[in-house]
């Protein structure tokens, strides 16, 4: 009995737990994680929660908030360390979803940031070129905002690509 008990318990615990936030309040967490490494913590242990096999937008956040954590970090070996897993995750996101919208636009985020030494640019103008062609189409106020400010601020466009998103 008490074991039956135990185990719903658990099994509660797992399922409540394990609530992901709506996409929204994710945005969110990754943009406050930029400002410092509470937020950056708090993100990373909220997209713990995400199987990286369900949905490539989750999984592609979920390398993110590994990134975001690496920049708070302070032995050089982990850093890498978790820089590789999230880049890894971003990979596998964009290998499961390359029309996603969200998910080349995160990728372009990281590859703009990381330092060069780290050699992860090589899709920044593919990933550029493909979020402008989707831009107008896109029905998502909020990540058409998003994307616009990030773009017109780190996106290195020329005048008519500034253009084309005003």
């Amino acid at each position: 009995m008490r074991a039956g008990i135990l185990t719903i318990m658990c099994l509660f615990h797992m399922c409540v737990g394990a609530a992901v936030p709506s996409l929204t309040q994710i945005r969110e967490l990754y943009y406050r994680a930029n400002e410092n490494k509470k937020a950056a913590d708090r993100f990373y242990t909220t997209m713990q929660a995400v199987d990286d096999r369900e949905q490539p937008l989750l999984t592609c956040y979920k390398g993110m908030a590994a990134i975001m954590r690496v920049k708070y970090g302070i032995e050089p070996f982990s850093r890498l360390a978790g820089f590789q897993k999230g880049k890894g995750l971003v990979e596998q996101a964009v290998g499961q979803a390359p029309a996603n919208v969200e998910v080349r636009f995160l990728r372009f985020c990281v590859q703009s940031q990381v330092p060069r030494i780290l050699m992860y640019s090589s899709d920044m103008a593919a990933d550029r070129t493909f979020i402008l062609q989707a831009y107008p189409q896109l029905a998502d106020n909020d990540l058409r905002k998003r994307i616009k400010e990030y773009m017109l601020r780190y996106g290195d466009l020329t005048p008519n690509e500034k253009r084309y998103l005003q």
